[in-house]
């Protein structure tokens, strides 16, 4: 009974809409019940009871509407009966027979050994099949088995070591100060983190990769590939030594989960991490920190992390803060050229923000 009551106080707060619609409508429904039984006793009315028998069809449909989702989804699993206190003990831990334990022994080794055989393109294989075969259904059942917020967004996880994921589907939100993954495998899994663990993003530049090799769970026309396909990589080729090689940019939150550049851009939505590069021009002390944030900005805007609009207006508020800063004139003039001549901003951001700075000196000056 506990356990029943817990399913339909998830399902009234937590559930999906269709969940929220049916036990909000049995409730309603159940209250209009009671109040009719009780018009119709106090003021001796046909209407009232005839309201009454209405309303108790309408509420047996509904009843019956979420047993039924219950029975296919297996989210309520029956509660163990107590034993019968006449019930005979010796009966209850008769062992089983020999036979069957032997069989049964011989089965779970035989599919450790299966398991074990299999090899890692094998279970690889075997994981992408499933996640290609998934369905609507199926993805609604997971959401409301592992309790999925509204704020949950798409990413794709390139690798993960400590978790062990590899190129994998997930969805991501955030709850109770932690991040959450539901990772779509073979075996739907999940994997929180605390909020504090992932403050910071880090970035890694071309990676090797090999675009015919990577994420087959998203070849082929299924709901997967429809979803998540527009968070593939963007693989370019980049000249090591004599040969040319395929490469790709990641993006790493907590101990090594790596992501790929559009799956970043969601989660800078759902964090708004610190953006942290390390690269020759980041540790050069040739540069000031304005260039640098711009810097960043720009690599963000290469790799479609961020919109021209949001890169403009990024730019816009620290081109302001450069031209109000207690810099020389000559560290100033300094500072736009090299945005210029690294294609950060543009002529007419350079003479705009060369004249407010002239016209911002003059009125300190007075």
């Amino acid at each position: 009974m506990k356990r029943k009551l817990k399913l339909i106080l998830n399902g009234m707060f937590y559930g999906d809409s269709y969940t929220k619609r049916v036990f909000w409508s049995i409730f309603t429904v159940s209250v209009l019940l009671v109040g009719s039984l009780i018009a119709g006793a106090a003021l001796v009315s046909l209407w009232g009871y005839g309201l009454a028998m209405v309303l108790a069809v309408v509420d047996a449909i509904l009843i019956h509407r979420v047993e039924l989702s219950v029975a296919t989804t297996g989210e309520e699993e029956p509660e163990e009966s107590a034993p019968e206190e006449n019930q005979d003990v010796e009966e209850e831990e008769k062992p089983e027979p020999n036979v069957d334990k032997k069989k049964k022994l011989e089965q779970e080794r035989a599919q450790i050994s299966e398991e074990e055989e299999r090899s890692p393109q094998e279970k690889a294989q075997a994981g992408y099949d499933a996640v290609q075969n998934y369905t609507e259904r199926d993805v609604k059942q997971m959401f409301y088995k592992y309790k999925v917020k509204k704020n949950h967004r798409p990413v794709l996880i390139d690798s993960c070591l400590k978790y062990r994921i590899q190129q994998c589907p997930a969805y991501a939100w955030t709850h109770r100060g932690a991040l959450h993954f539901l990772l779509l495998e073979e075996e739907p899994r999940t994997v929180t983190l605390p909020l504090n663990a992932v403050s910071k993003m880090y970035y890694e530049k071309d990676v090797p990769a090999n675009q015919r090799k990577e994420y087959d769970c998203l070849l082929g026309t299924n709901l997967v590939s429809m979803v998540f396909g527009e968070y593939r990589p963007v693989y370019h080729s980049v000249i090591r030594g004599n040969r040319q090689e395929e490469v790709k940019n990641l993006y790493v939150i907590g101990p090594d989960m790596k992501f790929t550049a559009a799956s970043a851009k969601e989660l800078i939505l759902l964090l708004q991490p610190e953006f942290v590069l390390q690269d020759s021009i980041m540790e050069s002390e040739e540069y000031n920190q304005y260039f640098k944030q711009v810097y960043k900005q720009k690599v963000l805007l290469d790799d479609g992390v961020m919109n021209i609009k949001d890169y403009q207006s990024r730019v816009r508020g620290i081109l302001q803060k450069l031209a109000e800063a207690a810099i020389t004139p000559a560290a100033f003039r300094m500072t736009l050229t090299d945005m210029v001549q690294r294609g950060l901003i543009s002529n007419e951001y350079a003479t705009y923000y060369s004249q407010y700075n002239r016209q911002y000196r003059e009125r300190n000056r007075k």
